[in-house]
């Protein structure tokens, strides 16, 4: 990020487009086609803000934050099996044959709620709320009622991966950070264009600074995992600049008109503590997994300004909402959930109380490979104050400790432990327990 003070305004420069690797990867969007939320993949790999014509349908944005409020009182929880899953998946793989979308996008969940153990039927089921699903959008298929994108096998496989390695214990996420000497070519390009048009002044001071650095830290880089949480931090990028809004809920943005001051943004999880029956053999997934913070420094929260703090406080209070109209935050929210179930099979060694052997999907699994983002193509806007970039940071097995955990002492979770009887996912006529 960087910020000069000229004719009476701070110029905030901030990377906002996304190129990528050369052609070895595989890209899942047809090439030209409009990605996900906003953002669109172009015929160079590029990801770009995308012009959304016509004004938001605010009705339907408003229903779904509704239906996202009442979902988890209103309806029937499905069991997915594990196991089940990933034997389909495996044999399927075997004869070299197409994985289904509801075996991909486990049986259509839109968020992860429960856990449920069962040492003597060999089976470890998930369990939440699910949809229909509308794959539309290749890479980030959603429910069709709520517009929420809908969980991933592929990013549990990712996230196993990443848990694994010697490294992937502290945490995983990404950064886009200014280039070093972008502060020198700001000020030159302002000196010699200052009484430019705005158009032009931003145009000539975007080409001057060049492309700035994409890190994926901790994971695998040509994943989707790794697009989404590139991709979330990009839209993240336009709300603290204010160059995009919330059309159902006001959180302002986190430009500072009162002082210059270099400040980054990152979404980190946030979650109560796992809800767990004495047995151990039931979780609760519960909160609003993720949050925002702030802070001089990538990932240090000290030296944050008063009014990206407030910022940071208005947009984590309004989690739910901003997903719900947002799929990017909401399919981060996936993430963080298909990486808090990694850290907790790995804590609880969930795969050796039932007998499952995941070695196959995570040493063997074929996962599809995404464009992956190297470097970003600056964009800049003229406001009246400063503000920052930011970034993704996960840590999550903190998240399953035996501190983070709080015994189930109502029994509502031991009688939603239904084993399914047919197939390798039901819906249950069960009532849901209040959140």
């Amino acid at each position: 990020m960087t910020q000069l003070w000229r004719g009476g305004m701070w110029l905030s420069v901030l990377g906002l487009l996304l190129l990528t690797r050369g052609a070895s990867a595989q890209i899942i969007l047809p090439v030209g086609t409009p990605s996900v939320a906003g953002v669109a993949l172009d015929s160079e790999g590029m990801i770009r803000a995308r012009e959304v014509e016509g004004q938001p349908n605010l009705a339907l944005l408003r229903a779904r934050v509704k239906l996202a409020e009442e979902a988890p009182k209103a309806e029937a929880l499905t069991y997915v099996s594990l196991p089940r899953l990933l034997a389909q998946v495996r044999e399927l793989s075997k004869a070299a044959k197409p994985i289904p979308q509801d075996l991909r996008c486990m049986g259509g969940l839109t968020q992860l709620r429960y856990v449920f153990v069962f040492p003597e039927q060999k089976d470890l089921v998930l369990a939440g709320y699910a949809e229909e699903i509308d794959a539309t959008t290749a890479v980030e298929p959603v429910g069709k009622a709520s517009g929420r994108p809908v969980l991933q096998l592929e990013d549990l496989i990712v996230a196993l991966r990443t848990i694994d390695q010697p490294n992937g214990k502290s945490f995983f996420g990404c950064s886009i950070d200014t280039v070093p000497d972008a502060l020198k070519k700001s000020d030159e390009v302002a000196a010699k264009y200052g009484n430019a048009p705005k158009a032009e002044l931003l145009k000539r001071m975007a080409d001057a600074i060049g492309p700035q650095k994409v890190s994926v830290i901790n994971t695998a880089a040509d994943t989707r995992l790794a697009f989404v949480m590139v991709a979330a931090d990009f839209k993240l990028k336009r709300f603290t600049m204010g160059l995009e809004t919330s059309p159902v809920v006001a959180i302002g943005n986190a430009v500072d008109n009162s002082r210059s001051a270099a400040c980054r943004f990152w979404f980190a999880p946030s979650y109560e503590p796992l809800l767990v029956t004495a047995a151990g053999d039931a979780y609760a997934i519960r909160g609003a997994r993720l949050q925002l913070k702030s802070g001089a420094q990538s990932f240090d929260e000290r030296g944050a300004t008063d009014k990206a703090k407030a910022f940071a406080k208005k947009f984590t209070e309004n989690i739910p909402a901003l997903a719900a109209t947002n799929p990017l935050f909401a399919d981060l929210q996936n993430i963080a959930d298909m990486a808090l179930l990694a850290a907790l099979i790995r804590a609880d060694k969930l795969d050796q109380k039932v007998g499952l052997d995941m070695d196959w999907a995570i040493s063997s699994y074929d996962v599809t490979k995404v464009v992956v983002p190297r470097t970003t193509e600056t964009q800049v806007n003229v406001t009246g104050g400063s503000v920052a970039s930011g970034g993704v940071a996960l840590s999550m097995m903190p998240l399953v400790g035996e501190t983070a955990r709080e015994k189930a002492s109502d029994g509502t979770l031991a009688a939603l432990k239904q084993r399914p009887t047919e197939g390798w996912i039901l819906k249950a006529s069960l009532e849901s327990p209040k959140k």
